[in-house]
């Protein structure tokens, strides 16, 4: 390894910033999360609605695709027949 990379190395393991994992309000809850609720359905994957640009690519942020699921049964309040979310199918 050339002398020039080796500063690069240690230039970025010493300069940058630390980095903190995300964080929790309150303790997480099933019966709490279903509790609140708005609405509770059984659905299933069909399709894109919004294809992935970039087959292949693995990301960590919000997908860029978008999934339609059919609603298969409600058991909590009123959902459209059909619900798109961001997601990887």
């Amino acid at each position: 390894m050339t002398l020039p990379k080796i500063w690069v190395l240690l230039g970025s393991v010493v300069l940058t910033s630390r980095a903190l994992p995300c964080s929790i309000v309150g303790p997480i809850s099933n019966v709490r999360l279903v509790h609140d609720a708005d609405a509770i359905v059984l659905a299933r994957a069909v399709e894109y609605s919004v294809p992935p640009a970039n087959t292949g690519l693995i990301t960590t942020g919000v997908p860029d695709s978008k999934v339609r699921f059919k609603v298969l049964e409600s058991l909590r309040g009123e959902v459209a027949s059909d619900v798109i979310l961001p997601g990887h199918g």
